[in-house]
């Protein structure tokens, strides 16, 4: 018989712990119909948001953001689509909003935003869908569409916009669907034939005195 070794404990190896260099902070993106508190300001706006010249995409819907439009929205030049919808904004529409060249879609809808439409925002070349609905927005539609305007949607009922619809409206390049219903609208709808534009009886209901096509004939 061989003769037996005495079994010696193996010394336990320690772990052996890798220093790695801590992660950078991910990129904000306000992409989210939901802003955090901790980068909110009381009014709801991210304190930086008018800073955020790279921002393309800001979607801040039902966020109980309070407070007017920050002016320093216009210096956004990369912001190409904004939803503020269903929040408690007051005040005016930047008048120099125009400016904001590759803004594509635009929703203000349910708030309390008060004066008149920019012709500027009616003017601007990229803006495919515009949506003011449930607003308290006033005075006349800026009558600035002739051949330049290209709606995907003109949303502007609900709101206490005064005056006629604009005679240029039939000169528009594109109208995919309007509503300018329930509003003060008096005169006579522009007759001819516009390109493209959804005529229907609906986008002008509600209106003080409209009338003419698609709107039913007055009875005598």
């Amino acid at each position: 018989r061989q003769p037996q070794v005495p079994h010696r404990p193996q010394p336990r190896r320690q772990p052996v712990h890798r220093h790695h260099p801590p992660l950078p902070d991910p990129p904000r993106r306000l992409t989210s119909p939901r802003t955090s508190a901790a980068t909110s300001s009381p009014a709801g706006y991210p304190k930086d948001f008018g800073s955020l010249k790279m921002l393309s995409r800001a979607l801040l819907a039902k966020n109980h953001i309070s407070g007017s439009i920050p002016a320093s929205i216009v210096g956004m030049k990369r912001l190409a689509d904004l939803d503020i919808s269903s929040n408690r904004l007051t005040g005016k529409i930047p008048y120099n909003i125009g400016r904001m060249q590759v803004m594509s879609t635009l929703n203000l809808d349910g708030n309390a935003l008060s004066g008149g439409i920019p012709a500027s925002l009616l003017a601007m070349r990229g803006l495919g869908i515009l949506n003011l609905s449930g607003n308290s927005l006033g005075g006349a539609i800026p009558d600035v569409f002739g051949e330049r305007p290209y709606f995907m949607m003109l949303d502007l009922p609900h709101n206490r916009l005064t005056g006629h619809v604009p005679k240029t409206l039939s000169a528009a390049a594109y109208v995919g669907h309007l509503d300018l219903s329930h509003n003060h609208l008096c005169g006579r709808i522009p007759a001819g034939d516009p390109v493209s534009i959804i005529l229907e009886a609906d986008s002008f209901a509600g209106n003080d005195c409209l009338c003419g096509a698609p709107l039913p004939a007055l009875r005598k």
